[in-house]
């Protein structure tokens, strides 16, 4: 268990890096993900992590986030899910949009319910976030 001035440290580097990941940074967007389902409860595992996530910050500091669109702009959309991710047994899902080849959105959420297999992960992926968030770009 981690002291109190431990938890709030790694609280608040959390939330900043929240806030990084949504307005800078999209390619850390899953790993604070993680790490914000930890916070009520972050083990000395989590606090690894979070170190791990600042070096590798620190070592890409200088890395850009480039908005140049090519000629077209065709609307591309990723989706994805991990199986069974979670204590809980649930799975993650993760999002990304590109339009004329720029990334304009990028999630990574835990799913709602729990699934059976794989496949049902990718489809409860599918379902959940094909209609509402690719709506906002078509």
């Amino acid at each position: 268990m981690l002291g109190e001035s431990e938890l709030r440290f790694l609280h608040t580097v959390v939330a900043k890096l929240l806030y990084l990941s949504r307005r800078a940074r999209p390619d850390i967007i899953t790993a604070v993900g993680f790490l914000c389902t930890r916070v009520q409860a972050p083990t000395k595992e989590d606090q690894v992590k979070l170190r791990r996530l600042l070096g590798y910050l620190s070592k890409t500091k200088n890395r850009l986030l480039v908005i140049k669109p090519s000629q077209s702009f065709k609307v591309v959309a990723y989706i994805d899910a991990s199986f069974a991710m979670h204590n809980d047994g649930k799975s993650h899902t993760g999002i990304v949009i590109f339009v004329g080849g720029v990334a304009v959105y990028c999630a990574s959420q835990k799913q709602k319910c729990v699934n059976k297999s794989p496949t049902e992960a990718e489809l409860v992926a599918l379902s959940d976030n094909i209609g509402s968030d690719l709506q906002h770009f078509l």
